[in-house]
């Protein structure tokens, strides 16, 4: 899906790609964001009201990827091979220092 800036102008697409034998991993591409310190990239089942204060305490539906590697380019995020992909919709960039959302992208099958 393709990225929605909430708090920051966030641009690109979210991917989710399985690897040849087991895995997955996130690919953003076309990507775009202005980062600062501490955006951390994260799958959550859905973007609503309660997302970032689910990000923010780690809540058991949101899996956290790690931190945003550069605010531009392609890069790429492991998702553990034991994850149900199936109950993520959501590809969500968040601030841990202010709780903020810094963008969303809702991934689609393909």
């Amino acid at each position: 899906g393709r990225f929605d800036g909430k708090v920051r102008d966030t641009s690109g697409r979210a991917t989710i790609y399985r690897k040849p034998g087991a895995g997955e991993y996130l690919h953003l591409s076309d990507f775009k964001t202005s980062i600062r310190p501490g955006v951390r990239v994260a799958l959550a089942p859905t973007d609503d009201d309660n997302l970032a204060g689910d990000l923010a305490r780690g809540g058991p539906d949101t899996l956290d990827l790690g931190p945003l590697k550069t605010a531009e380019g392609e890069q790429d995020y492991e998702v553990s091979g034991h994850t149900d992909l199936d109950k993520y919709g959501t590809v969500a960039l968040y601030d841990k220092g202010s709780h903020d959302l810094v963008g969303v992208a809702t991934l689609k099958p393909f």
